[in-house]
């Protein structure tokens, strides 16, 4: 796809801005969206994370293609490689970004109930 390179540039670029900048644009489009107090509200901008999107990546990017190829010669399809090898192999590296995620000292705890407590004006 062209310009690749650029957007995952720009998902990396956001590591260097601190959380507590995000807070209020988080909240106004997961208002907008209407999953206030809801569980997508905690789950999908966790998992969108830059440092999730880079170490997914990366692990991706690592994984032989003769893996893939040798799914298709047995038959499986793209949905299948992606459910039956993919999905199941990169668990680890999903687990260790959570983990990573829920370290973070700048980036404020989406479970505490800052963002239903928080109403613009």
């Amino acid at each position: 796809l062209p310009g690749k390179k650029y957007v995952f540039a720009m998902i990396i670029a956001t590591l260097m801005v601190p959380g507590q900048i995000l807070l209020v644009p988080v909240y106004l489009i997961l208002n907008h969206l209407g999953w206030i107090d809801t569980p997508l509200a905690l789950i999908v901008p966790a998992g969108a994370g830059a440092f999730g999107v880079f170490l997914l990546h990366q692990f991706f990017k690592a994984i032989p293609r003769e893996l893939e190829e040798a799914a298709m010669l047995d038959g499986a399809s793209r949905l299948g490689i992606w459910w039956h090898l993919m999905l199941p192999l990169s668990k680890s590296a999903a687990a260790v970004a959570e983990e990573e995620r829920k370290q973070e000292p700048d980036r404020p705890a989406e479970s505490s109930g800052a963002l239903r407590r928080w109403r613009p004006r």
